[in-house]
Order: C-alpha cells, then structure tokens, then sequence
C-alpha cells in the first residue's frame, strides 16, 4: 500500500522525463535568447537615437544670433519651434513642427509672403557667412558649411495666433499650434515620454523610402497622436516601433484633420480617402512592418538596422 509515493504519471516519482527536461532546458534557452536579442537591440537603437539627437546647442545658438543681427530692425523676435527638424535630421517643411525656428516680423501681413521670403534671403545673403541660402514657398532654409541646416519660417503674431505662409505661398494663414503641442505633448507623457524618440526612429525609417512614398514630417507627427492615444503595451522602442507601423498602414488611409488650422489637412498631399497615392503607402509601410516581425523572428539585429539605413 502506498509504496510507489505517486509517479505524477510519468513513473519518476514526479521528476521530469529526459524528454520533459530537454523541453524546458530549451525553453530557458530560447528565453535566455530572446531576452539577450531585446537587449542588445534596444542598445542599438538607443545609440541611433543620440545619433539623432546631437546636437551643438551653442553653435545653433551662435548662428541663430547672427541671423537675428541679419534681420535687424525687421525682426520682432523669434520662437523655437524645433521638434526634430533639419538640424536634426533631414524633415520636410510642411508643418510648424517641422521647422526650426519661427521667425517673427514686424508689420508683415500686407506684404506677399514670397517679398518677405526674399527679403529675408537678401538680409542673410549680405550679412550671414558660411552658408547657403535657399528659399521655397513656405521658408528659408540655411545650408552651412559643415553640413547644419537651419530652416526659418517667416510670421506674424497676433494674440495667441500666428501667421504664416499658407500652402501655395500666395498668401498668409493663421495658425494655432498650441492644439498640436499640447496633443502631442500629452500622448507622449502618457507613454513614458518614448513616443517623441519613436517618431524620430519613424522618420529614419521614412528617410530611406523612395522619395515619391515619403511621409511629410507633420504627417507623421500627427499619426503617432492618433496611433499612441490609448497605448497600452510594451515602452521599449522596438514594440513601439512596430506598433506604430502596424497603426499606420491604417490611419493613412483616411485624412486626418488639422488641428493648428494651417490647412484642413495635414497630408492634402495623399488625395482622397483610399486614394491611389494612401494605398501605395499603407502598402509601403505594411512591407515595413512585416520586415520589422520578420527581424524579430530571426534575431538578427543587422536585419533591424537596414531599416534604418544602416550597414
């Protein structure tokens, strides 16, 4: 009577089976793995990320000054509007957050935008060194010598609005972008403060995709909003990351509406709903994101860092 003690079933008296114990020694293993993988590919984007975000703030600020003394007495002052902009990354000038700096003028309302843009060329041409100076419709871009770009949009303030050149440049819009910021700035605490790093890592991403299949900066600023609103998994910017793209191929389907009031779309670029150009896109990113789970499941980190551009 009782002398066997209980096999548990498998005859070893509750001791797992040579099979049983080859099972969980390659589950320890595979976790063992896995948690090394996550590891040293959160390292490798935590290092892209500063290379994203060097900057030399007091340089900037030195130039900044010099274009301040340029601009003179048309100059009323000027707001920092750097969200991830060119000096830090190559952007699109579409959007307020994509500039670097507002720069606001005197009395500017009455004049075209594109005489106060070549006015401000003229001003910066004669009196700032080592650079170039490019205009478009929308804003001057500063090119120096040691590859900086610096990108200034000309304005107005009145109360809490701004003015700024409209989408065709023929004329001045007023804007108010504190809507914009403060979603932003409200997705982005909701999530740890990760959300603005993993747009940063998007437009990386974005940078290297065929110019027409590009996604302007604001655009993609105003995805990760709507993308990030109800987040409720993994902070570590590999998840994030992937969620983005996942969320994206969707939203880009749809327009989606201006909150700064500077156009009544953030991306008019793309057309309609479902329109041919949103469908190629939402195609492009989906072949991201299954790249992204692909590298995932190979735990290769050089598959991870080719969508970034890197070797």
């Amino acid at each position: 009577m009782g002398g066997s003690g209980g096999s548990g079933g498998n005859g070893h008296s509750g001791r797992p089976s040579p099979a049983e114990l080859k099972t969980l020694l390659r589950d320890v293993e595979d976790k063992a793995k896995a948690e090394t993988f996550k590891t040293r590919l959160n390292a490798e984007i935590n290092s892209l990320l500063n290379g994203y975000n060097t900057r030399d703030t007091k340089l900037i600020n030195d130039r900044l000054e010099d274009i301040k003394r340029a601009l003179g007495d048309e100059l009323d002052h000027t707001v920092d509007a750097l969200f991830g902009g060119s000096v830090a990354k190559k952007t699109y000038v579409d959007g307020i957050s994509d500039v670097d700096f507002l720069i606001l003028l005197k009395k500017i309302e009455k004049r075209a935008p594109a005489d106060v843009i070549e006015q401000i060329k003229a001003c910066l041409d004669k009196q700032v060194d080592g650079c170039t100076v490019n205009v478009g419709k929308l804003a001057v871009t500063l090119t120096y010598s040691d590859g900086m770009v610096l990108q200034l949009l000309p304005a107005s303030c009145i109360g809490n609005h701004y003015r700024i050149p409209d989408a065709d440049g023929a004329g001045w819009s007023k804007i108010n972008p504190e809507g914009f910021f403060t979603a932003l700035t409200k997705v982005n605490q909701s999530c740890d403060g990760k959300v603005v790093p993993t747009i940063k890592l998007a437009k990386a991403i974005n940078d290297i995709f065929p110019e027409e299949l590009k996604i302007k900066g604001y655009h993609m600023e105003s995805i990760a909003i709507k993308a990030f609103r109800d987040y409720k998994s993994t902070k570590d910017y590999p998840t994030m990351l992937t969620y983005f793209f996942e969320k994206a191929k969707e939203i880009v389907k749809t327009p989606i509406k201006d909150s700064t009031g500077q156009s009544v779309y953030v991306d008019e670029y793309l057309g309609n709903e479902n329109s041919q150009e949103r469908m190629r896109l939402s195609q492009t990113l989906d072949r991201t994101l299954r790249r992204m789970r692909n590298a995932t499941t190979s735990e290769d980190i050089s598959l991870w860092l080719s969508l970034f551009g890197e070797n």
